[in-house]
Parts: C-alpha cells; structure tokens; sequence
C-alpha cells in the first residue's frame, strides 16, 4: 500500500497530467497490483485492520480510492508470476522459474538474442 501510495503520488499523476498535455487521445494509466487484499481494500476504501497506516506512513485508503475512481487511472490485477519486481523479494530455486523472471527483467544469454527462432512466451 505504502509503494502504490508513493509510485502515484510521485510518478504516476504528474505522468499523467504530462500525458495529457502531450498526446491529444488522453491515455488511462493503467496500475498493476499482484495483492488482492491491497485490491479489494482500494475499492472498498476500508481497512479497519490497518487503521495506523496514515500516522506512521502518511498513506491515505480514502485518497487511493479516489484516485482509482477517476476514469483516467485504471486498476488492474496483474498476476504474481508477471511481475518483474519478484526478482528482488523472491527465492528461487526452480531453473525454469529463474530463467523466467530473468527475462522479465530482460536479463537474456546473448546468444538467445542471434537465434531469430527464439521466441519466448510469458503465459
């Protein structure tokens, strides 16, 4: 909640609002969460589990809900093993996972790159 908070509060919104000036179609911002309970709390707008949220972190339930009720910022559930931030906070131990969060990061072998039949699928 803390990361949502501050990834629009100092990039998102003011991408937008440049956005908006920039390009005459006026894109949505479309924000992916892997937490359904952090999902669910947004659209609800209550927490009563995490009622300190504002005093120790300055993060608002009532402002993040507002801003995903705006038409121009859209929330989305993106799954867990789409994430290219997993790399960072996860174990891995399964070669073929590795070799997947690798790629979500675009950390490729080189020679993967020379072979035009190499196509590499993230289902």
């Amino acid at each position: 909640m803390v990361a949502a908070d501050f990834g629009l509060r100092m990039s998102g919104l003011p991408a937008l609002d440049l956005w908006n000036v920039l390009l005459p179609h006026k894109p949505p911002s479309f924000f992916h969460e892997d937490n359904q309970a952090l999902i669910h709390v947004i659209n609800t707008s209550r927490n009563p589990t995490m009622r300190y949220r504002h005093r120790t972190h300055r993060v608002s339930v009532s402002w993040l809900h507002e801003v995903f009720k705006r038409a121009d910022v859209k929330l989305m559930y993106e799954e867990s093993a789409k994430m290219a931030a997993d790399i960072y906070m996860k174990d891995f131990t399964d070669k073929a996972k590795w070799e997947q969060v690798c790629g979500l990061i675009n950390v490729l072998d080189p020679k993967l790159l020379s072979d035009k039949t190499y196509v590499r699928l993230y289902l």
